[in-house]
């Protein structure tokens, strides 16, 4: 959409306490500019995945950001993740790292809990994606390798979370499972 977005009530599982997390998503655009999946403020306090205006997406920790080398505004599928862990942030595209960091902004503890809700599609100040956006997960205290990544990215069009098809007021990304459905 153009200025669709969905939000998903706070719950302990999306505040991760520790620097260990990972996120991941599909996403489709040909326009550069817009948030994909936030929590928190966007500044000072939470966490985010967006494209810039210049194409390039970035996975945003508090006010540390990564951004990728790679612009992914030509109207085709690409699969984002962000992972935090001990040793960095680490940024893929389309099942392959596209870049990391593992200077001292990058192993901080995400900041502290917030109580807003997680957005998809929209910052809490508006800034909103126009596209299509599929496939968010979540990992709670789990940082994602490569062949984590990869697989995910392998089976596009395969995950649903069961617990979103089934109570989408306590949706919770962790119940994340495969079905026999086709691909993209």
């Amino acid at each position: 959409g153009i200025n669709d977005s969905a939000m998903i009530a706070n719950t302990a599982v999306l505040n991760p306490s520790q620097n260990v997390a990972s996120m991941s998503l599909w996403f489709k655009t040909s326009i550069g500019g817009g948030v994909l999946l936030s929590k928190g403020d966007s500044g000072t306090n939470g966490y985010e995945m967006q494209v810039d205006g210049s194409g390039k997406v970035l996975c945003k920790k508090g006010s540390y950001a990564l951004m990728s080398m790679s612009k992914v505004y030509d109207g085709q599928w690409h699969q984002m993740a962000c992972v935090s862990s001990s040793e960095g942030m680490f940024l893929y595209l389309d099942g392959f790292l596209n870049v990391s960091d593992s200077i001292a902004a990058a192993k901080v503890n995400f900041p502290g809990s917030t109580s807003l809700p997680l957005t998809l599609g929209k910052s809490s100040a508006g800034n909103y994606f126009n596209g299509l956006i599929d496939e968010v997960a979540f990992f709670q205290n789990q940082a994602l390798s490569a062949a984590d990544i990869s697989a995910i990215y392998h089976r596009r069009g395969l995950y649903t979370s069961t617990t979103l098809n089934s109570q989408i007021a306590t949706a919770r990304w962790s119940s994340l499972g495969i079905t026999k459905t086709k691909p993209y």
